[in-house]
């Protein structure tokens, strides 16, 4: 009786686990609900939004900015309104669900974006 409780439990868990508290790491998905309206459908940025364009920076560039936002990395001493904001949006992105993990999101933009990696 008390295997049969156990594996119930478990699987209980498992299935409260994998669809009441999925966490989404797709970067593809993340970036297309949380990040295009600011940064644009191609990386072009959106001035009205304040949103810097990041089609134009290297896979090290943009990995080292997200870790930065992330608070992994300290890089500009500090923060303009804009940098302050943005690591406000990624707090609420992360509240969200979403698993931003900066390689792969930097891996994503740089090669969905950036000219020089869609030449390759």
């Amino acid at each position: 009786m008390r295997n049969s409780s156990f594996i119930k439990i478990c699987a209980l868990a498992a299935l409260v686990a994998t669809n009441g508290f999925a966490i989404e790491s797709n970067q593809a998905k993340i970036y297309e609900a949380q990040c295009v309206k600011c940064h644009g459908t191609h990386g072009e940025g959106n001035p009205a939004k304040k949103g810097p364009a990041v089609n134009n920076k290297s896979i090290g560039d943009l990995q080292i900015a997200i870790m930065d936002l992330q608070g992994n990395m300290s890089i500009n001493g500090g923060g303009s309104g804009d940098h302050d904001k943005m690591e406000h949006n990624l707090k609420s992105i992360e509240k969200k669900g979403y698993a931003i993990s900066s390689f792969e999101m930097a891996q994503f933009m740089y090669n969905s974006f950036n000219l020089k990696a869609k030449k390759k």
